[in-house]
């Protein structure tokens, strides 16, 4: 059964029918999924990844101030309400490379305008091409190291290292024979 997971600002339920038993499919704004057996009343929770922009706004000390959810293809976020300082603003998406700001308060007030890239899309041109591949081939090389938010998007498998498996899945993503997303 293949079931398009709403969007997670709202509650929504749907029966799915099981061999054996009856399950609803409960999908809520915390971003689970519960499973209830209407037959057994058993019942099975996990997280749902978000279908948004995840914002989170933390201190210096690195507590959350502030989570949510953007839908659409939101580029800034306003914090309003905040005491003056320093604030790290976490940004990420499902296939996007996560990126960090730091954001000053004044007035209680805070803007961060942002821009995610695609895993594997270093330049931020939306696609993978010749030049992300080889811009990964060069790193692994030692020839050009990437630093700061171009890692990230050339860490492909998100194991904190750039490596030959990353370079490999570039060029399979450019070739068309595996994608990437």
């Amino acid at each position: 059964v293949n079931y398009t997971a709403p969007d997670l600002n709202q509650t929504n339920m749907v029966t799915l029918t099981f061999p054996g038993c009856t399950t609803a499919l409960v999908y809520t704004e915390e971003g689970t999924e519960q499973r209830i057996c209407e037959v057994c009343d058993e019942t099975e929770t996990r997280a749902v990844p978000p279908t948004g922009i995840v914002v989170c706004l933390s201190d210096a000390s690195g507590e959350v101030r502030e989570t949510g959810i953007l839908a659409g293809e939101a580029t800034e976020v306003v914090f309003e309400n905040l005491a003056e300082g320093e604030y790290t603003v976490t940004v990420s998406k499902a296939t996007y490379a996560t990126r960090k700001y730091t954001v000053t308060v004044v007035d209680g007030k805070a803007v961060c305008e942002f821009k995610l890239n695609r895993i594997g899309d270093i330049n931020g041109d939306g696609d993978i091409n010749v030049s992300d591949y080889a811009r990964i081939l060069r790193h692994v090389k030692k020839t050009s190291a990437l630093e700061g938010y171009e890692f990230d998007c050339a860490d492909i498998n998100e194991d904190g290292k750039i490596s030959v498996l990353d370079y490999t899945k570039a060029l399979r993503h450019v070739k068309k024979t595996e994608m990437i997303w």
